[in-house]
Order: structure tokens, then C-alpha cells, then sequence
């Protein structure tokens, strides 16, 4: 068989690794898979490589009935043919494709551009009777008005090894093919080129994952990035199998399509449209109609694992509002979601009070840029980066750029399958971000302090509550004073004032407040035995009986006052919020009150002259009980710990405020 031919089929025979897979074993999606023999455009002889093309598809065929023979075969030699379909996917009686394209030698594997302007395609160079090789070329054809024209050669194909089985990318700017030029890693490999403006690049080797020491052709690179192409090096289930491997991700690795799409026999020029769920191949296994038969296949739910594997390289870019130009130097983070949990915690909560009704709201916070631990990428001088993102996932992403308002974007590769241009506008900031943190005299944090201003323009107040880090964040209008406080049971009053007038170039500002802890509250209340004082300010995280650094102040002014009062022993009850199984809060509510107990013997006290119980969600103090909706600080509330005065003899100095 002379050499053209061994090419273009690449029907060689050779001992395969086999891995099993039955009908039986079959993942639910591959069972809904429906293939089709095309019997109405088959012929019996070879016809294979389809090539999607104006609603029909394009395929090299040896039908021909009279022409030149190759006499290594006694078929004629390859023509393009195209088959329309018609509505209801029935298909026409197959048309010769070109009078151009189609010579007295073989053409074979092709492919179009998206505008279906260009074909690039397969032909075996014109054989004088001297010789006895024949190489393969790949040529490009632009579409005219009546046929196409002006074919020429591609500038990396040479005399002295074959080039075959183009592929071009959907943008236009990759062309995959077929070779077994020299320095490959075995009989045929797979080449790219990329466009450089005005002409191609040299040719690229895909490298030793996809490549074997056996024979890898007929590549196809669809719209998602992901590479179909067939191959008898890697394990297969006999013959030359159709695989797929998503370029766009180099961690990926080689798939087999499997069953039903591979065979016992060689399957080759698989195809696949943009929705992911229809598409074309060839193969030679038994049941066909001729040599080489084109099989049409309908995926119900896709290619599955085609779905879990490939990325959509797309382009984020970051515009301003005001002229629609694109920001350069905009900080860009991607994070990918599960539902409504990301892969990264990137906000605290603070509790707004709504002054018409007096209730407090819960307010989702966004953490300070620092405290993110996603590293960040800098847009281009365009304003755009490009991403690798997912199939089949959901995503937030991220904008920050100094003096414009921070974007929060959420995109979803669901159901897409070709990479697209995400535009994300963001506005300049028209207000002075203030932020900044509530703590103690020894800069430990105040949970829940309450943060006041008041616009002295407007004269409309806004109330924050710092977060469990004592955090607050507030945007300035421009142009204002502002009256600025904070408050905390247990510490001193602050007030100061910030103003926005004569703001130049900065639009932020941090503003930390130093709070003053008062003298001992305890003893505003009179004790005496049978005295039960609550401390509502031993703060439990949900789920949690470790105490919070620095959010045990109340214990420790129990201390204080144990300490004055030796005779004094207490019962420390804890109590937990409404949320959970009851048995498993009294167990929690059983721990808190150990670690108080815990706690104030680390302190100096006499572990005897304390008990510790734990009564779970017995007593709610308002109405966040089971089946509630409540925010946190609703239910935080319920998390107490109560001191029962069991024994006191001395008597108590009590100070009226």
C-alpha cells in the first residue's frame, strides 16, 4: 500500500492495551447516547472525517466511479462530497463539493472557518509515474463566487514528510493538524500553528501527554477548547480510538470517549456542535455499509465527561461607567461558589439599626482588602485579564480599584460551552470610605459596639454595630462634617468629629477607637446570696464553647469581685441559643459553663467555690425559639452565662449610678 494512502486512512493494525467496559457498565448519560449508521449517504466504499458546513457536512469519500485508480487500493481516489439536511435531519443524495478543490489525486480531512469563508484541507501531491511516495499537503482555499479559489499550500508543509488533518480553531488563530515530520514521538503526531498577523508560526508539537510512540490524527478542537482526536498509542478498546483532553487546562488528562462512541475497530473524525449534544464520526466496525461509514450521534445530556473536564478561557474586562474606557491596573479575584458558599469567606456582618422601626438589620460587610487571602491579578492596559473558568460552575468575581466602588459580579458557566468577553462596569466612588476598628485600651477587639454618624449637612443619623473582630466600615458623602461615636456597655464614650471637606486625591480613611473600660458593673447590682447576675458579655461563636480573646470581660470583673469577697461562692449556668437538637445544646451549654468555671479558676479562684451546670435552650429570653427566623445577634443574645450568688457573708459595697 503506497504511503499516501497509509496516511490518509491511518488504518494500522497493532497490539493495544484494553481496559474493560460493557453495556452493562455504562454511565446513565452514555446509555442515552443515540448513534445513527448514515445509511442514506453511505456508500461501499470509504467515506469518513466529516466537517461541519452551511447546515450539512463535508467528507472525503472514494464513491467515485470512474476516474483515476490507485492502484494500491483499486478504489478511485478521495473527493469532497457534501450532503445538505433537510428539515426534519433528513439527508440529500451527496453532491460532489468543488470542482477546484477536488483534482486527480486524494483529498481528504478538511475544515472551515467560522465565517465558512476558508477551508482548509488535505491533498496528496500529483504523482509522476517515476515516483513511489507520495506526501500529504495541507492547503488553504478562499471562498468565491462561484467556486473556490486561490488554493494554495501552507507555509510548514515541506517535500520530505506529510502535514494532514486540519483543524481550525474558532477564533481563527490556531490550526491543529496531523504530521510525522521529523522530532516527533512516534509515526503521526499532533501539531498546532498559531496566527502571527501575517503568516503562521512554525509548527508546535502538543507534547508527549496527548502524543504516543503509536499514531495520533484526525484532530478536532472544539468551541469549549476541548481537542477530540483519534489515536492508537493510548489504551483503547481495539484499534484507533477517538479521545479528547481540554487544552485549556494543562492538569487535565487524556479521556477516552469510551463506548458507545469507540468500538473493537477504528474509530476516527469525530465532530461535535456548539450545544455540546450532536455531532458526527467515523469508524469501520462491523454493521456498516461500506469500507468506512460516517455515523451520526445525539447526546441527550451532553458529553459528560467532555462537561467535567474543559475550561472557557474568557475575557473579563473592567470599564469605567462614566467614558466606557477600559481600567487598567483594576484588581481582579475569581472566586468559584457552591451554592452560596464561596471558596473563600470574604465577608464580616455588622447590624444597622432602622431608626423608624428601632430594629436592627443584618448587613453583609465585605472584609478589608488585606484580610482576603485570594491573590489578586491586575487588569491589562485594555482593562481586561483572562480567566480559565470552569464548566458547569458558578462564580463570583471580585473588582477593586482604588478611588471607584468595589463590584461584586456573579457569572455562571452553566450551560455554556464557548468562551465569551465578561464586561463588568464600575462607577467612581462619589463618597469617602471611613473604616476602622473598636478595642480596648490593650487593643484587644469590642464585639457589637454600637458606631454612630451623623451627616451634619442632612442631619440623617446611621447606626453600625461592629462585628465579632470589632470592625466597622461606612461610606462619607463628600463635602460634610460628620459627628462620630462609639459606644459599649462596660466602656467609656467616644465622639469626634471627621469631615469631608477638602478631600484631595485620597478617598479613605481609618479611624480606630480606643475604648476606656469602666470601673467593676457587677456591683451596680446588689449582692447577696440568692443574687443571680447575668453576664451578657461572655461571647460563644455558634457551635462553638471555647471563649472568644478578649470577649470575657464580665468574668473577669467576676474575678475581681471574688477576689474582694473570698466567702463568695457562685453556680455558673449557661444557656445557648434556639438553634440545634436539644440534647446536643444542653451538652454545648454543659461545656460553655466549664470553660466560664475554667476561665475564673485561671484567674486565682478556688475551683470549690464555684459550680457550673448547663441548662441548653431551656430559658429564651425573647423570641427567637425553634422555627424562628432570626439574625445573629438576635440569637446571640439567648447565649448567656447567669451567676448564682449560692453563699456570701461579707458585706457587699454596692454603688447606685
Amino acid at each position: 500500500m503506497q504511503k499516501s494512502i497509509i496516511l490518509f486512512l491511518l488504518f494500522l493494525f497493532a497490539s493495544q492495551i484494553t481496559f474493560a467496559q460493557t453495556e452493562e457498565d455504562l454511565e446513565a448519560w452514555r446509555r442515552n447516547v443515540v448513534i445513527m449508521n448514515l445509511a442514506q449517504i453511505n456508500s461501499e466504499k470509504d467515506d469518513y472525517a466529516p466537517a461541519f458546513y452551511d447546515q450539512g457536512i463535508v467528507y472525503p469519500s472514494s464513491r467515485r466511479k470512474n476516474g483515476p485508480i490507485d492502484k494500491s487500493t483499486g478504489d478511485t481516489y478521495h473527493d469532497l462530497y457534501y450532503t445538505p439536511l433537510e428539515s426534519g435531519g433528513m439527508r440529500t443524495r451527496p453532491q460532489n463539493f468543488s470542482l477546484n478543490l477536488n483534482s486527480t489525486t486524494h483529498e481528504g480531512p478538511l475544515s472551515f472557518n467560522a465565517k465558512e469563508n476558508k477551508v482548509y484541507f488535505s491533498r496528496s501531491n500529483k504523482m509522476r509515474r517515476t515516483e513511489t511516495l507520495s506526501y500529504v499537503k495541507i492547503y488553504e482555499a478562499e471562498k468565491g463566487k462561484v467556486d473556490w479559489e486561490n488554493i494554495k499550500p501552507m507555509p510548514f508543509n515541506r517535500g520530505e514528510f506529510s502535514c494532514m488533518h486540519p483543524s481550525i480553531s474558532p477564533t481563527g488563530d490556531r490550526l491543529f493538524f496531523a504530521s510525522d515530520m521529523p522530532g516527533g514521538f512516534g509515526g503521526m503526531d499532533l501539531y498546532v500553528v498559531e496566527w502571527l498577523g501575517t503568516t503562521w508560526s512554525r509548527p508546535m508539537n502538543l507534547g508527549p501527554k496527548i502524543n504516543t510512540a503509536g499514531q495520533e490524527a484526525f484532530p478536532f478542537i472544539h468551541d469549549s477548547g476541548v481537542l477530540f482526536f483519534a489515536s492508537n498509542g493510548h489504551p483503547s478498546l481495539g484499534g484507533f480510538d477517538i479521545f479528547l483532553m481540554n487544552l485549556g487546562d494543562p492538569s487535565e488528562e487524556i479521556i477516552n470517549l469510551g463506548l458507545p462512541f469507540n468500538s473493537s475497530e477504528d474509530d476516527t473524525g469525530f465532530i461535535l456542535n456548539e450545544d455540546g449534544k450532536n455531532g458526527y464520526f467515523s469508524s469501520n466496525r462491523s454493521g456498516g455499509i461500506g469500507k468506512d461509514d460516517i455515523y451520526s450521534f445525539r447526546a441527550l445530556e451532553g458529553i459528560k465527561t467532555m462537561a467535567s473536564s474543559f475550561v472557557l478561557n474568557s475575557t473579563v474586562e473592567v470599564y469605567n461607567t462614566d467614558n466606557q474606557a477600559g481600567l487598567p491596573l483594576s484588581k481582579v479575584r475569581v472566586f468559584e461558589k457552591d451554592g452560596d458558599v464561596l471558596e473563600e469567606n470574604i465577608y464580616d456582618h455588622q447590624y444597622i439599626l432602622n431608626e423608624q422601626t428601632g430594629e436592627r438589620y443584618l448587613q453583609k460587610v465585605l472584609k478589608d482588602e488585606s484580610q482576603i487571602k485570594k491573590s489578586e491579578r491586575l487588569t491589562n492596559r485594555r482593562g481586561e485579564i483572562i480567566h480559565a473558568f470552569k464548566s458547569e460552575q458558578d462564580y463570583l468575581i471580585l473588582v477593586t480599584k482604588a478611588g471607584f466602588e468595589t463590584v461584586e459580579f456573579e457569572y455562571s458557566t452553566r450551560g455554556k460551552i464557548e468562551s465569551e468577553r465578561i464586561e463588568i462596569p464600575i462607577t467612581p466612588v462619589t463618597c469617602f470610605d471611613l473604616s476602622g476598628k473598636v478595642v480596648t485600651e490593650s487593643y484587644e477587639p469590642i464585639p457589637y459596639a454600637e458606631v454612630r454618624v451623623k451627616n451634619s449637612c442632612t442631619g440623617k443619623e446611621q447606626v453600625l454595630t461592629t462585628n465579632r473582630q470589632g470592625e466597622y466600615v461606612y461610606c462619607l458623602e463628600i463635602g460634610c462634617d460628620f459627628d462620630f461615636s462609639a459606644d459599649r456597655a462596660g466602656f467609656s464614650h467616644y465622639e469626634t468629629l471627621v469631615s469631608t471637606k477638602s478631600i484631595r486625591g485620597i478617598r479613605s480613611k481609618t479611624l480606630d477607637v480606643i475604648l476606656n473600660q469602666e470601673a467593676t458593673s457587677i456591683l451596680n447590682t446588689p449582692i447577696r446570696t440568692g443574687t443571680t447576675i447575668v453576664i451578657d458579655n461572655i461571647y460563644y461563636d455558634f457551635n462553638a464553647y471555647s471563649i472568644q480573646a478578649g470577649a470575657a470581660k464580665g468574668l473577669d470583673e467576676l474575678a475581681s469581685v471574688m477576689q474582694r469577697y473570698p466567702s463568695m461562692e457562685i453556680e455558673l449556668i449557661s444557656y445557648t441559643d434556639a438553634r440545634g437538637e436539644d440534647y446536643y445544646n444542653l451538652e454545648l451549654s454543659q461545656k460553655r459553663a466549664q470553660a466560664a468555671r475554667e476561665y475564673l479558676i485561671q484567674k486565682g479562684i478556688i475551683a470549690k467555690r464555684i459550680k457550673s451546670f448547663g441548662f441548653g435552650e431551656a430559658r429564651i429570653r425573647n423570641h427567637c425559639v425553634d422555627g424562628v427566623d432570626c439574625t445573629d445577634e438576635e440569637h446571640a443574645y439567648n447565649r448567656r452565662t447567669e451567676v448564682k450568688v449560692i453563699r456570701i457573708n461579707e458585706e457587699v459595697e454596692f454603688r447606685d449610678n
